[in-house]
């Protein structure tokens, strides 16, 4: 999972990228820099000449797309027990409020024009 989040990042480094949400934009900038610390991943942004970070946790699968890279946050990609864990969730607390439950965040290269 880790070579694959590195694989996919290492891709995207010193370019213009935007990270999208269920097909909303989330954040964007020059992708700078990227660590992977317990268990979220810190990504360094260059936004309007400031520098940003984003944490975002590890995701339960990683996937090459076009251009980018999508992490899965939803409970299917989780494994055998994605579906059980979901169900034993929204039993106890409902609905996440993090943007990223149950989604994805795809994060891709801004081509220019």
């Amino acid at each position: 999972m880790i070579t694959r989040i590195e694989d996919g990042f290492f891709e995207l480094l010193q370019s213009e990228i935007i990270m999208m949400i269920d097909g909303k934009r989330y954040r964007g900038g020059k992708f700078m820099n990227f660590r992977i610390k317990d268990i979220f991943i810190q990504i360094d942004l260059i936004v309007k000449g400031k520098q940003r970070h984003v944490d975002i946790p590890i995701p339960y699968e990683v996937r090459s797309i076009d251009k980018g890279i999508e992490l899965s946050y939803k409970y299917e990609d989780m494994g055998d027990y994605g579906g059980e864990v979901e169900r034993l969730i929204k039993r106890a607390i409902g609905g996440g409020k993090s943007k990223l439950y149950n989604n994805c965040l795809c994060i891709t290269r801004v081509e220019d024009e």
